[in-house]
């Protein structure tokens, strides 16, 4: 209530709450930078056991798997971001109308928290999408071991 005994409706800051799940704004948001954690900590397990050379254990054939499995991960990786930017896509779509009135132009899409975490969603996957590609890329372009 104001001073002049006027009251005024704020509103909840999450408008758009009943048209997205929590999880699903989790994952969007997430998603694309934990895949590219993964990308890296297992491609640079795997890179390691190709080049070790001679000190692998004559036992195991390292070469022949290493090179297939990396190409794996990093096409999984590509696919959890992309998959991650489409789910913060929709939540950002499913969201959009919750508010009403005027200023939801551009800089109004991101108000309340679930377009908030929408928005921020797309950025962050596209961010490490990109990053996903550039280390795949270098894998076609430079292989496994730098000799």
């Amino acid at each position: 209530m104001s001073d002049d005994g006027r009251t005024y409706h704020i509103g909840h800051p999450a408008p758009g709450r009943a048209h997205t799940k929590d999880r699903w704004l989790w994952f969007g948001f997430l998603g694309g930078p934990v895949a590219w954690s993964l990308q890296l900590a297992i491609n640079g397990s795997l890179a390691g056991l190709a080049c070790l050379g001679d000190a692998a254990t004559p036992d195991v054939e390292m070469a022949g798997w290493t090179q297939p499995a990396v190409i794996v991960v990093n096409l999984a990786a590509l696919a959890v971001a992309a998959v991650a930017l489409i789910v913060s896509v929709v939540n950002l779509r499913q969201t959009w109308e919750a508010e009403t009135g005027e200023g939801r132009g551009v800089m109004g899409a991101g108000e309340g928290r679930t377009r908030y975490m929408s928005v921020w969603g797309i950025w962050t996957s596209l961010l490490f999408l990109c990053a996903i590609a550039f280390n795949t890329i270098s894998v076609f372009w430079s292989g496994l071991c730098l000799d």
